[in-house]
């Protein structure tokens, strides 16, 4: 069974995608989309569906936002404006992805 997986979205050469496989199946994927050697992003995997992703910041140091999901849908994102490791803001959203108002 394959432990590790690279895909290359926008088809020009680099892998954007390194991923990270348990019994067959992904379980964490990384995104590096301007080739820093950096996340950009950090999606977490449970029996093929994304339940959360960590957004990094443009040096790929911290994470600035985590959307998290509930039947492959998102549902909230948390933002940590000033870098203090939590989250002070919380937007919520309805199924079609568009911000709840609250």
């Amino acid at each position: 069974m394959p432990i590790r997986f690279e895909g290359d979205d926008d088809f020009d050469g680099r892998f954007e995608w390194k991923s990270d496989a348990e019994g067959g199946q992904i379980v964490i994927a990384r995104l590096d989309s301007n080739g820093d050697g950096r996340p950009d992003a950090v999606t977490h995997v449970q029996h093929g569906v994304d339940r959360s992703a960590d957004i990094y910041d443009e040096a790929g140091l911290r994470i600035v936002a985590r959307h998290t999901f509930v039947d492959a849908l998102k549902t909230y994102t948390e933002f940590d404006s000033d870098g203090d490791g939590i989250f002070e803001r919380r937007v919520d959203y309805d199924r079609y992805g568009e911000p709840k108002t609250q």
